[in-house]
């Protein structure tokens, strides 16, 4: 019932429209109008203003299933990444603990290999991120556009 309303609404608007113009023309050309001479411009603006709505509503939904269909090529791209990278940064990351656990604390070499650590975590979390994409957002980044991950994710899409 809604969707008629509306229709209806574009199509008075329609007719609003063309009447006044078709109004003005009589008055530019100073023409008197007489009384059935409203009838076609009238049917003209209902008609159009119902094809206008029509056609707004269809290319808004042609919009949407572009965005759907952007958003699922990405879950799909960032998802083969994450599962690619997910075992080689577990395999890291084990290696790095390991060889935590055989260097003394308190000296550069296990500085650095818990920098190491701190890092690994940091590409899981961004793995984890990529994982929860839900939108399409994209920032400014040298001279183009990439793929904004922190704000088409939700926040709490982490793997620590």
């Amino acid at each position: 019932m809604s969707s008629f309303i509306s229709k209806l609404k574009a199509g008075c608007i329609g007719a609003a429209l063309f009447c006044g113009i078709f109004s003005l023309q009589w008055v530019i050309l100073g023409l008197h109008p007489m009384g059935t001479a409203y009838i076609p411009p009238l049917l003209v603006g209902v008609l159009s203003g119902i094809a206008i709505h029509h056609f707004r509503i269809k290319w808004e939904q042609e919009a949407a299933k572009r965005s759907t269909a952007e958003i699922k090529v990405i879950q799909e791209i960032t998802g083969t990444v994450c599962h690619e990278l997910g075992q080689p940064l577990q395999a890291l990351q084990t290696g790095v603990d390991l060889l935590m656990m055989d260097t003394p604390e308190n000296t550069d070499a296990f500085n650095d290999l818990k920098a190491m650590s701190s890092e690994i975590k940091r590409i899981k979390n961004m793995t984890g991120k990529l994982k929860g994409m839900t939108e399409y957002r994209t920032r400014d980044y040298l001279s183009g556009r990439i793929v904004d991950i922190e704000s088409a994710s939700p926040g709490d899409c982490h793997d620590n």
